[in-house]
């Protein structure tokens, strides 16, 4: 999906996934690959949190980074699962409850964001 958007719009970027098997090398594997962006998914969320040296604001209150940009030899640090969520559920207006299964960097996003009545 994203390789056809890239490809769709003539940008030159490939995404694709690496495994990272010690998430404290986070930061050094980035520069290494010489990336400019990155998902991170478990069990790295909060090993991405602190390898950001700018974090938006959503991601500093929760604690946990899921996507990271470079600009200018910075990583400033996002955590994009609750929008997506709340996009995703957008039509489910009168919902009332949720049911979180799992207790991982999306849940926590997600029942903070839900919790604080941005719906």
């Amino acid at each position: 999906m994203h390789n056809l958007s890239f490809q769709g719009l003539d940008y030159d970027a490939c995404y694709t996934r690496y495994l990272l098997e010690d998430g404290t090398k986070l930061k050094e594997t980035f520069f290494n690959l010489k990336l400019k962006g990155v998902n991170v998914t478990v069990p790295h969320k909060e090993h991405a949190y602190n390898a950001c040296d700018v974090l938006d604001p959503f991601a500093q209150k929760i604690g946990v980074v899921n996507t990271i940009v470079q600009r200018e030899g910075k990583l400033y640090g996002y955590n994009t699962d609750a929008p997506g969520f709340l996009k995703a559920i957008s039509e489910f207006k009168d919902a009332k409850r949720v049911l979180f299964l799992g207790a991982g960097g999306t849940a926590q996003s997600t029942s903070s964001i839900l919790r604080d009545d941005r719906l």
